[in-house]
């Protein structure tokens, strides 16, 4: 029987700690969230791909590249080459170009995977281009918030018969022209602040 790197279940509780007792701390977190961890980013990709969850390439891709980079994390050539992944993945009768794919997509995913030209390797930081990522959602979900916020403020305002000024109708943030009603009338319209001009 072939035992490939692929093959090795590193998120095993008895294997990751005999592994990660040889490398520095922090390699947990990598295993939990980017390797072999009940809900690891290879899990996600290859339950959402299904030619590659069929065989599971994207774990056992995540899988050879773990064993095969992080014990080289401080050396100065670290990582594998794309090819030497493939080789640590594919039995015989597989065609190697799927793990390429699953490769392509755990590069895309993962937050702690650096890539340099055909080289990738595990490192207990998170690459930069996933922190921007992460921050940037958070900013998006924070401004969805703040507009959500300003138009309740408006709306409350426009309750109290007072506030309506001279108009005969106020229509708050309309989504489409036929919201507002064409009449002979004066109307107030308010805009949203996501409004592009």
């Amino acid at each position: 029987m072939l035992i490939l790197p692929a093959h090795i279940p590193v998120g095993a509780q008895k294997i990751e700690g005999e592994l990660t007792r040889y490398l520095p701390s922090g390699w947990t977190t990598v295993i939990d969230k980017d390797v072999d961890g009940p809900d690891a980013t290879p899990r996600k990709i290859d339950a959402e791909k299904s030619n590659l969850g069929r065989i599971s390439a994207t774990r056992r891709v995540a899988r050879t590249l773990f064993i095969g980079s992080a014990p080289t994390a401080d050396a100065a050539n670290r990582g594998m080459e794309d090819r030497r992944i493939k080789l640590g993945c594919t039995l015989p009768g597989e065609s190697p170009a799927i793990f390429g794919d699953a490769l392509r997509y755990l590069s895309q995913a993962a937050t702690y995977l650096y890539q340099d030209s055909a080289r990738y390797w595990y490192a207990t930081q998170p690459t930069v281009a996933k922190l921007a990522g992460d921050r940037a959602e958070d900013l998006k979900r924070q401004r969805d918030k703040v507009l959500e916020e300003i138009k309740g403020r408006v709306r409350e305002e426009l309750k109290a018969p007072k506030n309506r000024g001279d108009f005969s109708r106020i229509h708050a943030f309309p989504t489409a022209g036929h919201d507002v009603v064409d009449e002979a009338s004066a109307a107030l319209v308010i805009l949203g602040p996501e409004t592009e001009w």
